[in-house]
């Protein structure tokens, strides 16, 4: 992928008990991609998190995926969705990390804001709550223009 232009989840292994989920994001002009480890149900903390979102110039919401613990396999993404204005206009604070262990640099992190439109949430969250799990599922949300 060379240019992200959103926020996008996908499935990139599974079995039992977790996903290895593909987290790329973008704003036009910084972009990252890492991947991370999450339960089987990480899907709907994901789907509950972005529901509904904003509901007031106020709201502020925080979902984890995976581990910032460099001791642990996997990276880390930290999504916080919040107004930047009274009008509700939305983003959300992306930071990245890349599993330490993948990389023999070590780890990178990545920080940037995805705005974002009430109705492409709406969106996603039916997209995230329909995704099937297998391997190549999809769910993408568009960076507002």
């Amino acid at each position: 992928m060379s240019q992200m232009d959103g926020i996008e989840l996908e499935i990139v292994w599974l079995d039992g008990d977790a996903f290895e989920l593909r987290v790329c994001a973008g704003n036009g002009r910084f972009a990252g991609t890492t991947n991370v480890y999450v339960p089987r149900d990480g899907l709907s903390d994901v789907a509950e998190t972005f529901r509904g979102f904003p509901d007031s110039p106020d709201d502020r919401r925080e979902l984890k995926l995976g581990t910032f613990d460099e001791e642990q396999a996997g990276g880390g993404a930290h999504l916080l969705l919040a107004c930047s204005d009274e009008a509700g206009h939305a983003g959300v604070e992306v930071t990245l990390r890349t599993d330490p262990r993948a990389d023999p640099a070590g780890p990178a992190t990545a920080g940037f804001v995805v705005p974002v439109e009430a109705a492409a949430i709406d969106a996603f969250v039916e997209v995230v709550e329909a995704m099937a799990p297998e391997t190549g599922s999809v769910a993408r949300l568009p960076r507002a223009t």
